[in-house]
């Protein structure tokens, strides 16, 4: 069982159960393993400059973007159709496709994906998911497998990861809008303060949620301890706005390219050293690859929203 598998509390229906009777109660989570502190903040814990970045978007820049529609879900055939499809052009063999009940709207899991079956998914949402979970973590693990060079810890490339798959979810859509990113920094950075039913009035009161966006945001936060009233929380999430950061800002140099992002599952920093000595045959590129001069224009768009951030 993977790391977020386990990160599932196997009580989780009957104390969400609980939770929602009483939103002052901190739920009591049983899980199939003990989490210590140090594995749970294995990513780092949430960073003051990081930390107002967030909060500036979520006040100069979130009130200026649209409001998110009405998600129109597509049948789970039509779900399993397009993802087909897509790896078909990749020239992948079609994976097997799962539905479970789980907290993201899709996950890779070896030669299978896996989508919530408790989450609707529009075409667009899928899009997004493809090139999140295939066109980025999985054709870099691919590109990996082909290399002699020694790979590297999660901790070491999970910025570069997860936001060069943000950046590439949000130009597939055309989608410019970072509130989940930085809505995940905070509830990060409360639930190592605070408790469970702290966090989730936060979420209500100051982001305006619903209950069900709200127990999602705070449930991923504080996963891993098993009394939600302590402090505390598995703090992964705070690597996506991070990442989206720190790849927008290197692939805007004019010497980077986002090729050499696909040479492995590598960080920034390991690039120069694949750029010498990685293997370059048989590699496969996300699709996108051929719209360099949109890919550009998306990101120096991304960076002209975020201009109002910077002191």
């Amino acid at each position: 069982m993977s790391l977020l598998e386990s990160l599932i509390p196997l009580n989780l229906e009957s104390e969400e159960a609980k939770f929602r009777q009483d939103q002052t109660y901190n739920p009591q989570f049983v899980y199939s393993r003990v989490f210590t502190p140090k594995l749970l903040t294995r990513n780092g814990l949430p960073r003051a400059d990081y930390l107002a970045l967030a909060e500036k978007y979520l006040q100069i820049v979130a009130p200026t973007l649209p409001k998110q529609a009405k998600i129109k879900a597509l049948a789970p055939r039509r779900v399993s159709q397009i993802t087909r499809d897509l790896f078909r052009q990749l020239g992948l063999n079609p994976p097997l496709i799962h539905w479970q009940k789980m907290l993201s709207v899709a996950k890779r899991k070896n030669e299978t994906l896996i989508f919530a079956k408790n989450l609707p998914i529009s075409e667009s949402m899928l899009k997004g998911v493809l090139a999140h979970e295939v066109q980025t973590h999985l054709l870099r693990s691919h590109n990996q497998a082909l290399q002699t060079l020694p790979r590297s810890l999660p901790s070491t490339y999970s910025r570069t990861e997860e936001g060069l798959a943000s950046l590439n979810s949000k130009f597939v859509r055309q989608n410019f809008d970072f509130r989940t990113s930085c809505c995940r920094y905070l509830a990060c950075n409360w639930s190592q303060k605070e408790s469970f039913a702290q966090v989730f009035a936060r979420l209500q009161t100051q982001m305006q949620f619903d209950f069900d966006r709200a127990w999602y945001f705070t449930l991923r936060a504080k996963r891993g301890l098993p009394d939600t009233s302590q402090p505390g929380g598995f703090t992964k999430d705070i690597v996506y706005w991070e990442g989206t950061l720190q790849v927008l800002d290197w692939l805007l140099e004019p010497e980077n390219k986002l090729a050499d992002l696909y040479l492995g599952k590598i960080s920034l920093a390991q690039v120069p050293e694949y750029q010498q000595a990685a293997r370059r045959e048989d590699l496969i590129y996300p699709t996108f690859i051929a719209q360099q001069a949109d890919y550009l224009d998306f990101l120096r768009s991304c960076k002209q929203q975020l201009a109002p951030l910077q002191p």
